[in-house]
């Protein structure tokens, strides 16, 4: 519809002023692909989010998964394990952490939140390992 993402955008200030007007400690954080300056009456500050430091990524990867992480997310298996050798690779919060830290999977995403939450969503009982995550999808 033409003129549909001005009248969005309209519509997303006036929802933001109210907001703003309603109470004076209220701060909003925006995230955007373009610059603003100003909303509506308010002056906008930019400021550039760093990625996230492996430890920090690695727990916000590890608090977004969808099943325990085992030894075999992160090491090669021969074959597949037997079931009583999967409950013995289950990994403490620890280790877990330490090993995403250092995993290729957390380097390939780089620290970025949004990545690491959409890479997360990934991780469930239908991904055997984290070695076999579409993030690794042709990296060696």
């Amino acid at each position: 519809e033409p003129g549909g993402a001005a009248v969005a955008e309209r519509t997303l200030v006036k929802a933001l002023q109210d907001l703003l007007d309603a109470s004076a400690k209220l701060r909003i954080l925006l995230t955007s692909r373009g610059h603003w300056k100003r909303l509506s009456e308010t002056k906008i500050v930019g400021v550039e989010m760093e990625p996230l430091p492996p430890r920090q990524a690695a727990l916000l990867l590890a608090r977004n998964v969808h099943r325990r992480l085992y030894l075999h997310d992160f090491e090669a298996v021969r074959q597949e394990p037997h079931r009583e050798e999967v409950e013995s690779e289950l990994l403490g919060h620890e280790e877990t952490f330490e090993r995403l830290e250092a995993s290729a999977l957390l380097r390939s995403l780089g620290g970025v939140p949004g990545l690491l939450i959409e890479a997360a969503d990934e991780v469930d009982e239908r991904l055997p390992s984290l070695l076999q995550h579409s993030s690794l999808a042709g990296r060696k």
